[in-house]
């Protein structure tokens, strides 16, 4: 536990770095830190991750009496469902929430949605990136394809740093930084700093972090670091670099991707407003979605955590409810299930609709209200994987396949033939809005738009084929690895003989239990 003083009125933002023995549940409880010890507000239900991440929580505390109030901060491990056993915190600190603005302030926000360019090095080039500083600084791509960068000097004040200008970066938008370093150093904890921030005066910080890289004995030498954070402005020509603090420092970096998501918390999901101009397939006073499911149809889904034949894995069985997380609306709640090892019916099941009398180029996006329950969830972390399936794959690969956060596809399409267009768009949801009613807006504008099968895409121009007819919308569970490329695999893309031969490896599920509040076409 900790003290602080909150004031009346403000907001608060709670960050923090966990390590957990296990994927699993605290709470966060803001209190009087005297007798009778009122409650500053709600007690937060927060999921952790296996392993070293960031977490961040906003929160407005309430029953502030002006001056005089002491609050008392505590973590528990132990008082809900999954309950963590040892939990291990670093870099604690609470912020007030500030409110940023600009004249770039009221931009359109459907931009870029994969920021940083070249991060997975593929093309055997630094191209967008440079090295800067008054000491020596170089950087070269190794055999690996990954970006080695060599400081002969450092110092405190980082003035030797690798990185990209030019980033843009939309107000609202939630972005999750990922990359994989590998210390080529004797020393441990040699110092770096990551930050993204504006590149002119005054170079006001948007996201930072201090880390100290060690080596790594097995594999590949290389860890892997994931960041999400909410931008409170726009800028267009942002900065991200990574500085080095110390002499004689030799690093690899691989696969830094910066990706965006219009993925905002509904503080009300009973009343949340979508615009008039739509048609909806799931809603408050509307019900029509439908689906597919293969898990009843063969023993090999007889791994799942429930009976493969429940309710609970086919769309077609699954009727609005009143869920009491959301004021007892309506919501459809069900497990939408993507096997890890097998590409056969890797979608085990899946939400589709088919949509009439209209065309690509009426839409303007797709809305998407839902909730990841983690008491129902089964997703395997990284590490996890990898032991599961030690005799085929290493844990590099499994970083690459899945990375353990809920991951979806949302396609609308033409029809399944090859030659039918189809427009898809994958997103990941961040482990620390689980529980969390959210909104995930999509823009035509940001999904990839290509005729073939979604294994063989044949890139087309958006604008070229906005009047053909759209027929269906598909929302199907993904896996999501550290690579910008590497979404939706499965292991036998990385081992094909080891599912080509008898036995076949044992199969694992990735197991999604959601709730949906709406599903909405907006229509221009």
């Amino acid at each position: 536990a900790a003290q602080f003083k909150p004031i009346k009125g403000k907001s608060y933002v709670l960050e923090f770095d966990a390590k957990s023995d296990r994927d699993g549940r605290i709470a966060i409880v803001f209190q009087k830190r005297w007798s009778p010890y009122t409650s500053f507000g709600s007690d937060y239900s927060f999921m952790v991750k296996k392993g070293w991440h960031h977490y961040s929580l906003e929160f407005d505390p309430i029953h502030v009496d002006i001056g005089s109030d002491v609050a008392r901060m505590s973590f528990i491990t132990g008082r809900k469902k999954i309950p963590v056993e040892e939990l291990c915190l670093d870099n604690v600190r609470i912020v007030e929430k500030v409110s940023h603005t600009g004249d770039l302030e009221d931009l359109p926000t459907d931009n870029v949605t994969k920021v940083i360019k070249n991060g997975e090095f593929n093309t055997g080039s630094l191209a967008g990136w440079a090295v800067k500083g008054s000491n020596p600084i170089s950087a070269v791509i190794n055999d690996k394809g990954q970006a080695c960068v060599t400081a002969t000097s450092g110092g405190s004040r980082g003035n030797n740093s690798f990185g990209q200008n030019g980033i843009q970066l939309m107000k609202g938008r939630q972005y999750t930084l990922t990359f994989e370093v590998a210390s080529h150093n004797k020393n441990w904890n040699v110092p770096i700093q990551v930050k993204i921030g504006k590149d002119t005066p005054s170079y006001d910080t948007y996201f930072n972090k201090n880390l100290r890289i060690s080596p790594v004995s097995q594999g590949d030498n290389k860890r892997f670091y994931s960041y999400t954070f909410e931008m409170e402005e726009t800028d267009l020509s942002a900065g991200f670099a990574i500085f080095f603090k110390a002499s004689n420092t030799e690093m690899c970096f691989d696969n830094i991707t910066l990706e965006s998501m219009d993925l905002k918390p509904l503080a009300d999901c009973q009343t949340s407003e979508i615009p008039n101009n739509h048609i909806a397939f799931f809603g408050s006073d509307i019900d029509l979605l439908e689906g597919f499911n293969h898990t009843a149809n063969s023993s090999v889904f007889n791994g799942l955590s429930q009976n493969r034949r429940s309710a609970v894995y086919d769309p077609m069985k699954i009727d609005g409810q009143p869920d009491a997380s959301c004021g007892d609306s309506k919501t459809w709640s069900g497990v939408l299930v993507k096997k890890y090892g097998n590409w056969d019916q890797q979608h085990s099941n899946g939400i589709i609709n088919s949509v009439d009398n209209t065309v690509f180029g009426d839409i303007d996006a797709v809305i998407l209200d839902i909730k990841v329950n983690t008491d129902t969830s089964h997703l395997l972390s990284t590490e996890e994987l990898a032991e599961q399936y030690q005799d085929f794959i290493n844990l590099d690969i499994a970083r690459t396949i899945d990375k353990g956060n809920p991951a979806f596809s949302f396609t609308l399409r033409e029809g399944d033939g090859a030659d039918d267009l189809k427009l898809e768009r994958f997103f990941e949801i961040p482990f620390a809005f689980m529980d969390r009613w959210i909104r995930i807006t999509i823009p035509l504008g940001e999904m990839i738009a290509y005729t073939g099968q979604p294994w063989e895409k044949n890139p087309v121009s958006l604008n070229n084929v906005l009047n053909i007819k759209l027929g269906e919308l598909l929302l199907l569970p993904e896996t999501k690895g550290n690579n910008f490329a590497h979404f939706g695999d499965v292991m036998r893309n990385f081992n094909t003989p080891s599912w080509n031969s008898s036995p076949k490896p044992s199969e694992y599920f990735k197991e999604h239990s959601v709730s949906i509040r709406n599903i909405a076409l907006i229509y221009k």
